[in-house]
C-alpha cells in the first residue's frame, strides 16, 4: 500500500489553459479519496498527472514520500480504470483478467489462483468463459476493475468508471468498489462528476473548480461546513438554497437575526452584520404554521417515499430564490400556496455576498467584506 501526496501540482497547456492549478493534496495510506467537480474542472487531468500519462508544468507527485517526477507510468505500480472498459474483445473474461500477469511472465499456477480470487471477489466466477460481447455493462466494468487490481498495485486510479451504467447498476457497482477497496486496502483516487456518488463513497473528498481543489476533507465535514457558496450548492440533493438577507443587531423587542425580505429569523448571538448570503439546506427547514419564514410552493418532485417541495422565498435583493423542503408522501401543496417554515439556524450557513466565502466557522473568510462587518 502507499500514501499519495500532491505538491503544487500544475498543468498549463500551450494554449495557456490552466487545467490543474497548484493542487496540494494528501491521501493517507489505504484511503479512498474521491475527486468531484463539474465537467471541465480538471479532475481527469489531475488523475492523468498522478498516473504519469501527462507531465506537470510545475509541482510534484509523491508516493510514500518518493517523487515520481522521473518515474515512467509503468514503473509507478498503479492501475487505472477508465470510463470506457477497454477490454480485449477476442479474449474471454478469464484471459482478460489474466493478461496483465501473463505479459509479466507470472507462473501459470499463480495466474490461475489470482484470476479465481479476483473473479470470486467481483462475482465473475460464472462468467470466465464468456467474451465481452456477451456481458452486460456492469459485468464488463467489473472485468475492467479485476484486470486493473489483479497485479495488486500500490495505487488504484478510477476515472468516472460508472458513468456509462444505469442508475441501479451504478449503485450496485458503487457498493462493489467500496467492498473491494476495503478488502484490499489499496490507496484509491476515484474521479466523478456525481456528487451523490462522491458523498456516498469517499473517505476523503476533494471538490474541484477551475483546476483548483477548493475544499478537501471528510465528506460529511465538507457537506456540513462548506468553505464557499460553490461547494455548498454543488454538494447535496436537493441542493442548498441561497437567499440574500441583512444580518441585524438586537433591537426593540427582538434579538439578533436575519431580515429575509419581509421576514425576520431570530438568531441569538449572531456576530455578523450587514448584507449576507444565507445557505439553507432542506434539513434546516420544517413546516410550521407559526414559522418566521414565509414562501410560496412553486413545484413538487414526488419521489414516492418523500416529496421535495420547491419554495420561492422573497429575499433582500427583491428576487425570489428557491429553497427546498423535504416532506413525507402525505399532503398536498397548491401552486404558489403560501407556506410558513421554521428555520434551524444551527444548520444555516452564511457567506460573503461578494466573494462567496464562509463568514463563520471552519473555512470562514477573514477581514471585512463589502457590505459585511464582523463584531
Amino acid at each position: 500500500m502507499a500514501s499519495l501526496e500532491l505538491r503544487g501540482l500544475t498543468k498549463v497547456y500551450a494554449t495557456g489553459e490552466r487545467a490543474v492549478d497548484g493542487v496540494d493534496l494528501t491521501v493517507p495510506d489505504g484511503a479512498l479519496a474521491v475527486v468531484v467537480g463539474p465537467s471541465g474542472c480538471g479532475k481527469s487531468t489531475l488523475l492523468r498527472l498522478i498516473a504519469g500519462l501527462e507531465q506537470p508544468t510545475a509541482g510534484d507527485v509523491l508516493v510514500d514520500g518518493v517523487s515520481m517526477h522521473d518515474v515512467d507510468t509503468r514503473d509507478r505500480d498503479l492501475a487505472m480504470v477508465f470510463q470506457t472498459y477497454a477490454l480485449y474483445p477476442h479474449l474471454t473474461v478469464e484471459q482478460n483478467l489474466a493478461f496483465p500477469l501473463t505479459v509479466t511472465g507470472c507462473p501459470r499456477r499463480s495466474i490461475t489462483e489470482r484470476v479465481l480470487e479476483v473473479a470470486e471477489a467481483l462475482q465473475l466466477a460464472d462468467l470466465l468463459d464468456r467474451k465481452p460481447s456477451k456481458l452486460s455493462g456492469g459485468q464488463r466494468q467489473r472485468v475492467a476493475m479485476g484486470r486493473a487490481i489483479i497485479r495488486r498495485p500500490r495505487l488504484f486510479l478510477l476515472d468516472e468508471p460508472l458513468s456509462n451504467l444505469d442508475t441501479k447498476l451504478r449503485v450496485e457497482m458503487r457498493a462493489a468498489i467500496m467492498r473491494l477497496q476495503r478488502r484490499l486496502g489499496v490507496t484509491t483516487v476515484f474521479v466523478t462528476h456525481d456528487q451523490v456518488e462522491a458523498l456516498a463513497m469517499a473517505d476523503e473528498l476533494a471538490v474541484m473548480r477551475s483546476g483548483r481543489v477548493v475544499q478537501y476533507g471528510p465528506p460529511l465535514d465538507v457537506y456540513d461546513e462548506p468553505d464557499d457558496v460553490f461547494v455548498g450548492t454543488f454538494l447535496g440533493g436537493p441542493p442548498m438554497g441561497v437567499v440574500q438577507a441583512i444580518a441585524v443587531p438586537a433591537g426593540e423587542g427582538h434579538p439578533e437575526g436575519l431580515r429575509i425580505g419581509p421576514c425576520f429569523v431570530a438568531w441569538p448571538g449572531l456576530t455578523v452584520r450587514g448584507v449576507v448570503l444565507v445557505g439553507i439546506r432542506p434539513e434546516a427547514l420544517r413546516l410550521d404554521p407559526d414559522g418566521p419564514l414565509l414562501g410560496s410552493a412553486v413545484g413538487i418532485d414526488d419521489l414516492g417515499h418523500e416529496r421535495v417541495v420547491r419554495i420561492a422565498v422573497p429575499d433582500a435583493s427583491g428576487d425570489q430564490p428557491i429553497v427546498h423542503l423535504i416532506v413525507g408522501p402525505i399532503g398536498r401543496f397548491g401552486g404558489w400556496e403560501p407556506i410558513r417554515l421554521a428555520v434551524d439556524v444551527e444548520r444555516v450557513r452564511l457567506f460573503d455576498p461578494v466573494g462567496g466565502r464562509r463568514l463563520t466557522g471552519p473555512g470562514a473568510a477573514t477581514g471585512v467584506a463589502a457590505g459585511v462587518m464582523h463584531h
